[in-house]
């Protein structure tokens, strides 16, 4: 009797907490909210030890026991999973109507834009459809939309800062409107500063737009890929334009900046990457699987508008963006921080460049220590610190679209 008493001691405590997980989850259900649903999952072991228990002690009874079953049937990880892909087969589908409608330029794509708001809508994200034919006019409309940007403003601030590890912010290299310093300062103090934060766990991610060396890549595979893809890019070109990836690169920009071949630019471009290895090549809008550096495939990389919204789809919180003429952008999901080599530049566009690595161009500063200035700088932007582009209300968006070397996207 004392032993079947210390059961169901222990047993009673398991299924109160197991009552208020399927009281929780039921409401996250309702909710549609998939975040919360499958938070509940680590919650499995513990359904499990109570059913065992509950199993094993008579003394709880029938009615216990059809509590657990039914927790575990209609609450576990399977019927989560399920859940899950249910809402994905349904924004898939939302999805797939649009842009057939699109395509073939059908009536009634502002009511086919609300169905893929809705689907969005029920996994908990903040989602607004604004549409002139729905909302009753231009006019309306444009209150609506000015309406739903204020409310989305007041959730944005009622959003409270959290400690977060290093190993949780993804930051990107980028360079665009080079120079002839960009290979020489800029890019490798860059490639400095992601050398720092992958040592501290991190997370990298650098565009791939025009292949790249196989000597960067951490594997064969890797490496012939890279070729593959830059190969892709410079016959699509060809295709598209008529002209090959070398009859348009260097840009007369990057001609009057002192850059002479491709091969050149190239190199230059390289050393954002920092020396570690890629692990892998990430397909547009594939999320970084975990630490070290990585890759993106994305065949319009050599458009800077393009290349950082793409970096802001697989989940980059900042992007070091290299520029030695003087290159605007910012970028709406994603801060950016905007690094010269020029000291022309530097000076004359000072309200739009984050840090110059003038000084280490002409030896006043070497390589490690302008890359821990500019490591210092990133960490202070993830904390709060705002960029020029911020200041300045540079939140560009160009959605990649077209062809990629493993179809169209």
């Amino acid at each position: 009797m004392d032993e079947l008493i210390r059961r169901v001691d222990v047993a009673r405590p398991l299924l109160e907490k197991y009552r208020e997980v399927k009281r929780q989850a039921e409401r996250a259900r309702k909710l549609r909210n998939l975040g919360s649903c499958l938070a509940f999952r680590s919650d499995m072991e513990t359904l499990r030890a109570c059913i065992q228990i509950a199993v094993e002690a008579p003394a709880m009874g029938e009615a216990g026991r059809e509590i657990l079953l039914d927790a575990l049937e209609h609450y576990g990880e399977r019927a989560q999973v399920d859940m899950m892909l249910e809402e994905m087969a349904e924004l898939s589908k939302a999805l797939l109507k649009l842009r057939r409608a699109q395509k073939f330029r059908e009536p009634g794509q502002w009511l086919l834009m609300e169905d893929v708001a809705e689907e969005i809508r029920k996994t908990g994200r903040p989602v607004v459809n604004i549409s002139i034919q729905a909302d009753g006019g231009v006019t309306k409309a444009i209150q609506d939309g000015i309406a739903a940007v204020e409310d989305l403003k007041r959730q944005a601030e009622a959003q409270k800062r959290e400690p977060c590890p290093l190993s949780g912010l993804i930051i990107g290299g980028y360079n665009g409107g080079s120079d002839w310093t960009s290979g020489l300062s800029a890019n490798p103090v860059v490639g400095e500063a992601i050398d720092m934060h992958l040592s501290a766990g991190g997370r990298a991610v650098e565009v791939c737009g025009r292949g790249g060396y196989p000597t960067t890549a951490a594997s064969y595979e890797i490496g012939m890929r890279l070729m593959d893809i830059g190969d892709f890019f410079n016959e699509d070109c060809t295709r598209r334009g008529g002209k090959g990836l070398s009859q348009v690169n260097p840009t007369p920009g990057n001609k009057a900046g002192g850059l002479t071949t491709m091969t050149e630019k190239n190199l230059g471009s390289f050393k954002t990457q920092g020396h570690r290895r890629i692990l892998g090549i990430l397909d547009c809008g594939d999320p970084v699987p975990g630490a070290g550096a990585w890759g993106i495939n994305q065949a319009q990389g050599a458009n800077d508008a393009y290349a950082s919204t793409t970096l802001a789809m697989s989940g980059c919180h900042i992007c070091l963006f290299t520029t030695g003429r003087g290159n605007p952008i910012g970028n709406a999901c994603m801060t950016t921080i905007k690094i010269t080599g020029n000291p022309q530049t530097a000076t004359a566009l000072e309200d739009m460049i984050d840090y110059s690595a003038a000084p280490m161009l002409y030896g006043e500063l070497s390589l490690q220590e302008s890359g821990r200035e500019l490591y210092e700088l990133l960490l202070r932007v993830a904390n709060g610190e705002e960029t020029k582009a911020e200041k300045l209300g540079d939140y560009s968006w160009t959605t990649p679209h077209g062809t990629s070397y493993n179809g169209d996207y």
